[in-house]
């Protein structure tokens, strides 16, 4: 969904076992998390370009972290994230913000 304040997505994955990721981000990718892009140029055939967005999305001991992969690689404070698990389930809510995706 969308507020005035940006783009909410809202993700459940299922998984017998959390792995968390370390604070700083590194590497990411190799634990459980979730991975999102977008281009705005609306261009994919041709890879990513400066209006393009990457982001992770990883759980760690310090809690929920965004980082960046495309154009930048860096961590993202103006990004929210909460990721909760229960029963197996992790439930992750991001809201990115319009100025995020360049809008």
């Amino acid at each position: 969904s969308w507020t005035e304040e940006g783009l909410q997505l809202a993700v459940q994955v299922r998984d017998d076992v959390m792995v968390q990721a370390r604070p700083d981000g590194h590497q990411f990718w190799s634990k459980d998390s979730l991975q999102i892009a977008w281009d705005m140029s609306n261009r994919a055939e041709t890879g990513y370009d400066s209006h393009s967005l990457e982001i992770g999305v990883f759980f760690t001991e310090d809690g929920a972290k965004v980082a960046e992969t495309f154009p930048n690689s860096t961590l993202r404070e103006d990004i929210r994230a909460d990721i909760q698990r229960r029963e197996g389930t992790t439930s992750y809510q991001i809201l990115i913000p319009w100025s995020a995706l360049g809008v």
